[in-house]
């Protein structure tokens, strides 16, 4: 990304020769950890931008994961709130807060000049190192992509792919399985093929694309998923690829009408234009929606959406265990607003964030932590059942002490068999 600190002391420049008051804001994003994962950073200044949007500020990019805001002087403090606002919400989730360093202009000048010198001579002194980078980073990147796309172009990725149940809790003793999640880990692939992929970008956004191009053809030929209700993350950019139509062509309605395309939450927050046109594109097909990775703080700003959108996954955070009754309760006013059905709460990794997740209200669940409460219920449903026979066989004894073992025990075993084929399929508990 260039930056612009010539760009930024020009402005200054102008200002203050013009005798144009405006303010100066200088936001040093560093320190905040995961600011350099390639999404965060997108989400992050997206959000800013937004709040400086408003106030018709101007933004210029820094040297060092830094940004700068320049603002009318009557808006400055507003710009300051905004941020100092979004600052607190980072610390609140564990991130570090936002350096603000704020120059009123003329009347901060030299202080600017002072503080955008150390900017300049930092860049400076990235210039010829980010260049030598860049053009071994780029044919590396390229490189790497081209080894992994040649494998994958064709290939059944089945083995690549991994499963998970989502469940409905509304009957705690014995929960029903409403949908199966079909994704493939970005890191296997890593594992795969010895290569960084979340951390860089471009690679990020070649292989997803590729992936998900890879998915949809999978889906195309595996017929045995037809009768499933089936959920899978794809992309905007893949939804409004000329791809998905030929997908939505080729694939019957029946396995249509049984699959649901999640939709990353942080691609609104990064483009709500493209975002919307791909929802638009799957309600044009009657296709089923799923809004994945939604913050359960961010609920409340969600209007409540249409039939069509089949679910509204919120992620698990440690916060969730730590909440009031009175938080509680908002929690389970937006789900109600909502819709409990279709608000799954999703990474739900032990026990103590399943439990606290009901606590909360949800009633649709995901995550390892789901699936070993599941198995819990099994197990407990199994012993009681196994301890109810053991108590029908004592009392049928001591009313009958002749009766024939071997008869006995092959009605046990058939009353086993009518069990076991009763709840054999995967749908039901």
């Amino acid at each position: 990304m260039k930056t612009q600190e010539t760009e930024l002391i020009r402005r200054a420049q102008s200002a203050a020769e013009t005798d144009t008051p405006c303010s100066i804001l200088i936001l040093n994003l560093a320190g905040i950890p995961h600011i350099e994962d390639p999404v965060f950073f997108r989400i992050l200044v997206t959000s800013l931008e937004k709040r400086a949007g408003m106030l018709k500020a101007d933004r210029f990019n820094l040297v060092g994961h830094r940004l700068s805001f320049v603002v009318e002087a009557s808006a400055a403090a507003e710009l300051e709130r905004a941020i100092t606002q979004l600052s607190e919400l980072l610390l609140s989730h564990g991130k570090a807060e936002i350096e603000i360093i704020r120059f009123d202009i003329p009347a901060k000048l030299d202080a600017f000049f002072e503080q955008a010198r150390l900017l300049v001579d930092l860049a400076r002194n990235q210039v010829h190192d980010s260049i030598e980078e860049a053009l071994s980073d780029e044919q590396e990147n390229l490189s790497r992509f081209l080894s992994i796309e040649e494998t994958l172009h064709s290939a059944d990725i089945s083995s690549l792919l991994r499963e998970q149940a989502i469940y409905d809790f509304t009957d705690d003793q014995k929960p029903q399985i409403v949908a199966y999640e079909i994704f493939c880990s970005i890191s296997d692939v890593e594992d795969l093929y010895s290569t960084s992929i979340k951390q860089n970008p471009w690679l990020f956004d070649h292989v997803t694309a590729l992936l998900d191009e890879r998915m949809l053809a999978h889906l195309t030929h595996d017929h045995n998923q037809a009768d499933r209700v089936i959920s899978i993350n794809l992309h905007s950019e893949t939804i409004l690829s000329d791809g998905f139509r030929r997908f939505v062509q080729r694939i019957s309605q029946h396995q249509l009408s049984n699959l649901v395309f999640e939709l990353p939450y942080m691609e609104f927050l990064a483009d709500p234009d493209r975002f919307q046109r791909a929802l638009d594109r799957l309600a044009q097909n009657k296709l089923k929606v799923a809004i994945d990775g939604v913050a359960w703080t961010s609920l409340k700003s969600i209007v409540k959406p249409p039939s069509s959108v089949r679910f509204i996954k919120v992620e698990w955070h440690d916060q969730l265990s730590e909440i009031d009754d009175e938080g509680r309760l908002q929690i389970l006013e937006q789900l109600e607003r909502l819709g409990k059905n279709r608000c799954v709460l999703i990474h739900c990794g032990n026990l103590d964030a399943v439990k606290a997740g009901l606590d909360a209200g949800f009633r649709v669940m995901q995550g390892w932590g789901v699936d070993e409460d599941v198995a819990q219920i099994r197990r407990d449903y199994f012993d009681r059942t196994s301890a109810a026979i053991r108590a029908q066989n004592e009392m049928m004894e001591d009313l009958d002490p002749d009766e024939d073992d071997d008869d006995h025990a092959g009605g046990i075993s058939k009353w086993f068999g009518k069990l076991f084929k009763t709840h054999h399929r995967e749908d039901e508990f």
